[in-house]
């Protein structure tokens, strides 16, 4: 795992994981126990912390970071 990853928080991990999963912010929040701008406002601090701009490019990245097979 690198650097990027490892500065992520428990519960920016447990979003970013959900969000790969396919989870709608909606579905993420009632997973978790949180209101919907939570996610959000985790969803930000990824982007920042992973160097990303959305969902699509976050998701490439725990994929890339996360060693899941089938990913180049």
């Amino acid at each position: 795992m690198t650097e990027r990853m490892e500065t992520l928080t428990t519960r920016e991990f447990e979003v970013l994981a959900l969000l790969a999963d396919g989870k709608e912010n909606k579905e993420i929040a009632a997973l978790l126990g949180l209101q919907s701008t939570t996610v959000r406002g985790h969803l930000e601090s990824i982007y920042l912390k992973l160097q990303v701009t959305n969902r699509v490019e976050a998701t490439r990245e725990w994929l890339r970071l996360s060693g899941s097979p089938g990913d180049e």
